[in-house]
């Protein structure tokens, strides 16, 4: 009975990694132009990462640079990021999204940069 809890364990394991592997992912890199404290950098990391489900979701302080990485099929995530910084004071400097696949991006888009 053991053995076949084990095997069966082994196997639903395999099948989540294969379910992970299809998934489709995307980047959205957003530039704000204000200088972002600590206090900030930690409130804007907990508050967006409640808005979706992302594999990353990191706000950088030294550089004002905001980095996510979600699965495609999430509805509307990047708009509704973008929307996130402007309701609350931030000024988008410019951003670029793009298809995410195994650590690279495939095409990146500049979307009002200067």
């Amino acid at each position: 009975m053991n053995k076949i809890i084990v095997l069966l364990l082994i196997f639903l394991s395999h099948v989540e990694i294969n379910a992970q592997e299809n998934k489709s992912f995307l980047f959205t890199k957003i530039i704000v132009e204000q200088q972002i404290s600590p206090q900030e950098v930690k409130n804007i990391n907990t508050e967006i990462s409640k808005l979706g489900h992302f594999q990353v979701s990191r706000m950088d302080r030294n550089t004002s640079l905001y980095v996510a990485i979600y699965e495609s099929s999430t509805s509307n995530l990047e708009e509704k990021v973008k929307q996130w910084f402007e309701n609350h004071g931030y000024t988008i400097k410019c951003y670029f999204t793009d298809s995410y696949e195994d650590g690279v991006t495939k095409n990146l888009t500049k979307i009002n940069c200067q």
